[in-house]
């Protein structure tokens, strides 16, 4: 950072650079526009004094004007020159000493100008990098009031910055107390967590945020940097559930080829039994064996279902009661309903013929009248089944006077291996293959409150006509 002096005067220049040299203010001379061009360019001009003999001098001044906007700059002339450039004028001849005082005095003035053009550089560079990132940047005040929001907090939460400046930032939390405990903690123990946060659409978002306390200013207390990473958790959800998957497509292979030896001597005793039956007129023994028989296909099917349960098998179709299906589910429900005490009730309607896959169906409505069993089984021991129909759709309806679905699970109950029973009393795959079967059939499944607001009710709606088979979602009620 120095003095430069452009002129073809070598008794002027040497004059005041020596003065300049004495007073410790260090500057250069130079005589002609492109080597000063070319040391301004490396070397921050302060002070810039030029001759009015030099060639271009003014197209020089404009380009080190331009290129650093604090330096000050001087022109030197005759005694006698014109001057209407505006810049200050060192006429011919000087007094060395004085000038090398005041420049030296500018030298320092321009310094001060050049760090705070730095500064202020600096910050508005800042400012923009803030403004420009995809993560929620927020100023707060001591007491938690939002005094700045950038872009991205806008993309993240939906509010534009009018509308919450000024305003707590309990604004984007869902719960009561929570930013003002954070607030408290970042004291301390400043440090990532993730957070649970609302929108203004009133959607939940997962974010991985940060508070710290600002040490120095007055603008604000704390600063806030939050990032949404609520796909990214959906995604590693999905993952995790895929890997769980794959582990139980492998025990399925295993279990199959376990269970269905001996499923075969079952299957094969129970025919000879049913011969027996059939002799004897037993119809006592004759409704066991269909029983039976009913179990074995159950087990099969069930296991078949397992090992392919990452895979989506076309439904066989075939145009059969609807009713007749909910009746051989409540069949082989009605043991598990007696071990518990519960009633099961069907009640009158209207039979309903429509093209379903008989097993997969009672498999899917047993799935829901199962755990209907187990809920009810701790509240009011009541389960109804309806069979309700209109135009345009067949509703499987169970209720169940139980305490109801937990609020920790609502909206996560067909998420594979999810489950409300105590530990080794569900495996959480009922309602995920329920939800599977039902789709191959164009359908879809709903689970949520009971009418009346005490237990639970799961339905499943088949359409009359079948669409072509879409990924669909369940839905809650």
């Amino acid at each position: 950072m120095s003095i430069l002096i452009v002129s073809p005067d070598g008794d002027a220049a040497r004059s005041l650079s020596s003065a300049l040299g004495r007073t410790g203010h260090p500057s250069h001379w130079i005589e002609s526009v492109d080597e000063a061009r070319e040391h301004a360019g490396h070397d921050a001009t302060l002070v810039l004094v030029v001759d009015q003999a030099v060639d271009r001098f003014r197209e020089l001044i404009d380009d080190v004007s331009t290129a650093t906007p604090w330096v000050r700059v001087y022109e030197m002339a005759e005694a006698n020159a014109d001057v209407v450039s505006g810049h200050s004028v060192l006429r011919k001849p000087f007094d060395a000493a004085e000038l090398a005082t005041l420049l030296g005095r500018e030298q320092k003035l321009a310094e001060i100008d050049r760090r705070r053009h730095n500064v202020e550089e600096h910050a508005e560079e800042l400012a923009l990098l803030v403004e420009a990132s995809f993560e929620a940047i927020i100023g707060l005040g001591p007491d938690g009031s939002i005094r700045s929001w950038n872009r991205g907090a806008q993309v993240i939460y939906g509010y534009e910055a009018a509308e919450v400046i000024g305003q707590s930032i309990a604004i984007v939390e869902p719960q009561p107390g929570a930013a003002l405990g954070r607030l408290v903690v970042s004291e301390t123990k400043p440090e990532p967590v993730e957070a649970l946060r609302r929108t203004k659409d009133g959607r939940d978002v997962i974010v991985l945020l940060s508070v710290s306390p600002v040490a120095r200013g007055r603008t604000f207390a704390f600063a806030e940097m939050s990032l949404d990473i609520t796909l990214r958790r959906r995604l590693e959800r999905e993952l995790e559930h895929e890997k769980r998957l794959a582990a139980i497509g492998r025990i399925a292979a295993a279990m199959a080829h376990e269970i269905n030896n001996p499923l075969a001597v079952v299957r094969a005793a129970n025919a000879y039994v049913a011969e027996v039956a059939r002799a004897s007129r037993d119809e006592l023994l004759i409704e066991t064996v269909d029983d039976v028989r009913l179990a074995v296909e159950r087990i099969g099917g069930f296991v078949n279902h397992v090992c392919g349960f990452s895979r989506r098998d076309r439904p066989m179709l075939n145009d059969t009661s609807v009713r007749e299906s909910v009746r051989m589910a409540l069949r082989l429900a009605k043991p598990r309903a007696a071990e518990r005490r519960v009633d099961i009730t069907l009640e009158p309607g209207a039979d309903l013929r429509l093209p379903h896959d008989a097993a997969r169906i009672s498999q899917a409505l047993l799935n829901l009248v199962s755990n209907a069993i187990d809920a009810a089984a701790d509240g009011g021991c009541k389960v109804i089944v309806r069979l309700v129909a209109d135009s345009e759709a067949v509703s499987l309806q169970v209720d169940d006077n139980g305490p109801g679905i937990p609020e920790s699970m609502r909206g996560r109950v067909f998420e594979p291996f999810t489950t409300s029973k105590p530990q080794g009393k569900g495996t959480g795959l009922g309602l995920a293959i329920t939800r599977q079967i039902i789709e191959d059939h164009s359908g879809e499944v709903k689970v949520g409150p009971a009418p009346g607001g005490v237990g639970t009710r799961a339905e499943i709606v088949l359409p009359l006509v079948r669409k072509p088979r879409a990924s669909q979602r369940p839905k809650a009620i």
